[in-house]
C-alpha cells in the first residue's frame, strides 16, 4: 500500500484486494434469510397486516392496549432490530434495487472509481424488504411508540438510499484525518534537515527533501476514508449511466422503491417532533439521489400538506409518464378549488379533509413537516421553478394554507412564504402568451383583490407580492394591462402595504417603459386616464408612506416611544412587514439614489426618512409619460404644502412633517423630469399654465423651509439637477474598453 500510494514510485504492483471466499458469502445469505427476510411475515402478523398487496391493517396487534399489546410492542421493536442490525451491517454491499432494468438505462456506469467489492444477497431482496415495509407503514404511523417508527425509519431509509450513511462517514472520517494529520504531518523541509543531520535518518530522506511526510498510519487511514467515500458515491449513484446520467421521471424507478418512498414521505408530517426530526433527513437523501424523478413523487404528499387537503386517488404511484401527467393535473385541480375558497372551507370539504379528522396537533404536524421538508429539500424548490403545472399547484397551496389557524403554524408558514419570494423564478415554459399563465394570472389577481380574502389580510398581502412577481414586462401588451389595472386600484385601499406594493408595481412598469424604451402606448393610456380621476391618491400615498421616518420619531421620544420600544419593534416585525422587506430590497436596487455606496453612507434625509427617493423617482416617472395629467394631480397638494410652509416656521408633529417631506419629494420628480418647462405640458399647444405654479411653489418652500427640512429640500433640489443633466447628457458607458479606439491618422511630412 505505502508504495501503491507513492505517486513518484514506478512499476509498484497493484493492491490486491481480499475477496470473501464462498463460506464467508453463504453465511451472508443465511444471515439475509433468517434475520432480515424471515421476519417480515412475523412483522405484518404483529401488526395486523396482510401480505403485501393482499390485505389492510385490522384492529389490534402491536397497538393494541393492555399486557398484550405490549408484549406484541416488545417482539415487534425485536424483529425490527433484527433487520436493522442485517441492514446496517451490509449497508451498500447489499445488492441494491434493479434500477438500471430499464431499457434506457443500458450503458457504460458513469462512476470510474470507486466500488463496494461483492454485493450479497438475491436480485429483488431489497425490493421484497421494501413491499413488506410499505404494507406495514400505515400501521406504524398510526402507533404513538416513537422507539419502534424510529426503527422503522432507519430501515427504510438505509433500504432506499444505498450509499448515504457511508458517505457521510467518510465526509466524518476525512475531517478527523485532517485534524490530525495537522499535528503529525512533517513539513516539506523536513526531509533537508534530517540530512544534514545525518546517520540513518539521512540515508532515508535522500531523493525526497523536499516533499511532504507522514506516518504510515496514517498514510493507511488517508487511504481507507478515500476508498470508502469513492465506494459510496458509486453506491449512492449506481444507476448513472453514460447514456443516462439521471433518472428523470418516476416510471424508471421501481414500483416497489416508488411506494416505500410515499410512505416514508408521511411520517415527516408525522404529529409527533421526534418521528419528524428522524424522517426529514431520510427524504432529504432520497431526493438527493434522485432529484428530479423521486422528488416529483413526494412533492404532493407536502403540497396536500400545506392546503390541508387528502391527496387525489390520481396520486398513487404510477408506471407511465402519462399517469403522472395526469395525477398532477389533479393535484392542481384540487389545490386550485382550496385556495379559491373564499373564507374559510365549507363543511363538506372540511369533513373529508385528512387533517381535519384528526386532531389539532396532527393538523399542525402535517403543516410544520411540510415546510420543514421544504426548507431542507433543494430539489423541490428546482422542481417548483421549473415545472408550469408543480409551480402553479405550490401557488395554490400556498394560499390555501391560510386555514392553518394556530401560531405555530403560521409562523412557520410565514416563514416559508419568506424563503418563496426571496427564491422566485417564473418557469421558463411559462411564458404571458400561454394559456396557463392566462388563467394562473387571472386567479392569483382575484385572491389579491381586497375584498375577497376581507378577513386575512395576510394572505391578501401575501397574493398581491405573487401578482408582482408574476407581473409580465411592458412589452406584452395586452397581458400587463391586468396587473397595471390592479396595481391602480390598490391606491384606493385603506392598507399601507398594499398601496406601497402598487407603488412598487407602478414604478417597475413605468420603469421598463422609461428608461428600457419598451412602448406600451394602453398602459400610457390607462395611467393617464387614472391620473386624471384618481390622481389625489398619488399625494396622499407620499405623504402616507414615511415608516421610517415614524420609527425614528419614536425613538426620540416624540410621541411615548423609546430605543427600547424601537429595538422591540425590529425583533417582532411582522410577516408583512418582512415579506414587504424582501420585495423591497429588488425595487431599490433600481432607484438607489446616488448610485453606489453602502446605505449607511447616503444622505442624511435619506437615512432620517425625510426624503425617500423612490416617492421621487415615482413622480418623475408619471411626469415622463402623462405629465399634464402628473401637474393637475399634484397640484392642489403642493401649493398647500407650500401656503403651510409660508405659516408656520417649526414642524412640531410627525404627521406635518411627512407631509412636507413628501411636498419635496414630489417637487423634485416633477423637476427632474423637466415637466414645468415642457412645452404644453405634452399636448403641443404651446406655454401651460402650470409651469408656473411649480416654481411658484418651490421659491415658497426654499423661502420658507424650517430647519428640521433643510436637509430634505437641499437633496430635492440635487436630486432635480441630477434628472435635468441626465436628459441632456447620456450616461457613461463602457464604449471606451468595448470598442477598439480609431486608428490615428499619421501625421503629413
Amino acid at each position: 500500500i505505502e508504495q501503491w500510494v507513492d505517486k513518484f514510485a514506478t512499476d509498484c504492483p497493484r493492491p490486491k484486494w481480499l475477496l470473501p471466499p464462498p463460506e464467508a458469502l453463504s453465511l451472508a445469505q443465511q444471515l439475509i434469510d433468517s434475520h432480515l427476510l424471515a421476519p417480515l411475515p412475523r412483522l405484518l402478523e404483529l401488526l395486523d397486516v396482510g401480505s403485501p398487496g393482499q390485505g389492510q391493517q385490522r384492529a389490534g396487534g402491536a397497538n393494541g392496549g393492555g399486557d398484550g399489546g405490549h408484549r406484541q410492542r416488545m417482539q415487534l421493536h425485536g424483529e425490527l432490530v433484527k433487520m436493522k442490525g442485517v441492514i446496517g451491517g451490509l449497508l451498500s454491499t447489499l445488492r441494491d434495487f434493479d434500477f438500471l432494468g430499464h431499457a434506457s438505462l443500458a450503458g457504460t456506469p458513469i462512476s470510474v472509481m470507486g466500488n463496494t467489492g461483492v454485493l450479497v444477497g438475491q436480485p429483488g431482496t431489497r425490493g421484497c424488504v421494501a413491499e413488506a415495509l410499505s404494507a406495514a407503514a400505515p400501521a406504524m404511523l398510526g402507533m404513538s411508540d416513537s422507539e419502534c417508527i424510529g426503527e422503522f425509519l432507519v430501515i427504510g431509509g438505509l433500504l432506499a438510499s444505498a450509499g448515504s450513511l457511508e458517505h457521510t462517514g467518510s465526509l466524518a472520517m476525512a475531517s478527523d484525518t485532517s485534524k490530525l494529520m495537522s499535528k503529525v504531518e512533517q513539513p516539506a523541509a523536513a526531509g533537508l534537515l534530517l540530512l544534514q543531520r545525518g546517520g540513518a535518518a539521512a540515508e532515508a530522506a535522500k531523493g525526497r527533501p523536499w516533499r511532504k511526510q507522514v506516518p504510515r498510519w496514517a498514510a493507511v487511514s488517508m487511504l481507507d476514508q478515500t476508498l470508502a467515500k469513492r465506494g459510496a458515491l458509486s453506491s449512492f449513484r449506481s444507476f448513472s449511466t453514460a447514456s443516462m446520467p439521471e433518472l428523470t421521471s418516476p416510471s424508471m424507478l421501481p414500483p416497489s422503491y416508488r411506494t416505500l418512498v410515499t410512505e416514508l414521505c408521511k411520517f415527516s408530517t408525522h404529529s409527533l417532533s421526534t418521528v419528524r426530526m428522524e424522517a426529514l433527513p431520510i427524504v432529504d437523501s432520497i431526493t438527493k439521489r434522485f432529484p428530479q424523478s423521486i422528488a416529483r413523487t413526494c412533492l404532493p404528499h407536502f403540497l396536500c400538506a400545506l392546503a390541508d387537503v387528502p391527496p387525489p386517488p390520481e396520486l398513487a404511484p404510477h408506471a407511465s409518464d402519462a399517469g403522472s401527467a395526469r395525477a398532477e393535473a389533479a393535484l392542481l385541480e384540487v389545490l386550485e378549488n382550496a385556495a379559491a375558497a373564499e373564507e374559510g372551507r365549507p363543511e363538506a370539504t372540511a369533513a373529508d379533509s385528512t387533517a381535519a379528522e384528526g386532531s389539532q396537533v396532527e393538523k399542525d404536524g402535517r403543516v410544520l413537516g411540510a415546510c420543514a421538508a421544504f426548507s431542507a429539500c433543494m430539489a423541490f424548490w428546482r422542481l417548483i421553478f421549473r415545472d408550469p403545472t408543480l409551480f402553479a399547484s405550490a401557488l395554490h397551496a400556498l394560499m390555501a394554507s391560510r386555514t392553518h389557524t394556530s401560531t405555530q403554524a403560521q409562523g412557520t408558514l410565514s416563514n416559508l412564504m419568506l424563503a418563496f419570494s426571496s427564491r422566485f423564478i417564473k418557469p421558463l415554459a411559462l411564458t404571458p402568451q400561454s394559456p396557463a399563465f392566462a388563467k394562473l394570472a387571472r386567479q392569483m389577481l382575484h385572491l389579491a383583490h381586497p375584498d375577497t380574502l376581507r378577513t386575512n389580510w395576510r394572505y391578501s398581502l401575501s397574493a398581491n407580492v405573487v401578482c408582482l412577481m408574476l407581473m409580465p414586462a411592458p412589452s406584452c401588451t395586452q397581458e400587463v394591462m391586468p396587473f397595471a389595472r390592479h396595481a391602480l386600484a390598490l391606491f384606493g385601499s385603506g392598507m399601507l402595504q398594499l398601496r406601497q406594493l402598487a407603488a412598487g408595481t407602478l414604478s417597475l412598469l413605468l420603469t421598463r417603459v422609461v428608461d428600457f424604451k419598451e412602448a406600451n402606448p394602453q398602459l400610457v393610456a390607462e395611467v393617464s386616464a387614472w391620473l386624471l380621476s384618481s390622481g389625489s391618491s398619488v399625494a396622499d400615498h407620499l405623504a402616507a408612506d414615511h415608516t421610517k421616518l415614524e420609527a425614528i420619531e419614536a425613538s426620540q421620544d416624540k410621541r411615548g416611544g423609546g430605543l427600547a420600544a424601537m429595538q422591540a419593534r425590529y425583533l417582532n416585525m411582522t410577516h408583512d412587514e418582512l415579506i414587504l422587506k424582501v420585495v423591497a430590497a429588488s425595487i431599490d436596487r433600481l432607484q438607489r439614489w446616488p448610485e453606489g455606496g453602502h446605505a449607511d453612507l447616503q444622505p442624511q434625509a435619506v437615512r432620517a426618512g425625510l426624503f425617500v427617493v423612490r416617492h421621487a423617482r415615482l413622480v418623475a416617472l408619471l411626469a415622463t409619460v402623462a405629465p399634464q395629467e402628473t401637474l393637475r394631480a399634484l397640484q392642489p397638494s403642493l401649493e398647500q404644502a407650500a401656503s403651510n410652509a409660508s405659516s408656520q416656521q417649526v414642524v412640531a408633529y410627525t404627521s406635518e412633517k411627512a407631509v412636507q417631506a413628501a411636498a419635496a419629494e414630489a417637487t423634485a420628480g416633477l423637476l427632474a423630469a423637466g415637466t414645468p418647462w415642457m412645452s404644453g405640458a405634452g399636448t403641443g399647444s404651446g406655454p401651460a399654465d402650470h409651469e408656473h405654479w411649480v416654481v411658484r411653489a418651490t421659491a415658497v418652500q426654499l423661502q420658507t423651509m424650517s430647519l428640521e427640512l433643510s436637509e430634505s429640500w437641499s437633496l430635492a433640489i440635487r436630486f432635480s439637477v441630477h434628472g435635468l443633466v441626465a436628459m441632456v447628457r447620456p450616461a457613461p458607458t463602457l464604449s471606451h474598453i468595448t470598442h477598439a479606439p480609431a486608428p490615428v491618422p499619421s501625421p503629413t511630412p
